[in-house]
């Protein structure tokens, strides 16, 4: 079960404390919490950046989606449930160049 009380505590100081641009990892791959610096009109803030992980659990190098708010976000879940998006997806997948296959590599734990 979550501990909401702990949590609050946590992202207040996150908040309170945290450097400019400062990512969070939560316990969900590809989900993260990041400290927005103040600006001359608003103070600093948190957002929810959501950047998947490769094969490793790492986060990709790409830019994730910073949302600010549930509205923005039902906003995003709606454009990305949207079918007319597979289907751009599909064309751009046609016309594209294709990309030689990256290679997988092992990654063994050595003690």
């Amino acid at each position: 079960m979550v501990d909401s009380r702990k949590n609050f505590k946590t992202l207040h100081d996150f908040l309170k404390y945290g450097s400019d641009w400062q990512v969070m990892e939560t316990i969900t791959p590809g989900i993260a919490i990041v400290r927005i610096p103040k600006s001359a009109h608003r103070p600093a803030r948190l957002m929810v950046e959501i950047r998947p992980v490769n094969n490793l659990g790492e986060r990709r190098k790409r830019k994730g989606i910073i949302i600010a708010d549930l509205g923005v976000r039902d906003e995003f879940v709606a454009l990305l449930s949207h079918p007319n998006l597979a289907v751009v997806f599909e064309q751009l997948h046609a016309v594209n160049p294709k990309l030689p296959a990256k290679e997988l590599i092992d990654i063994l734990k050595v003690d």
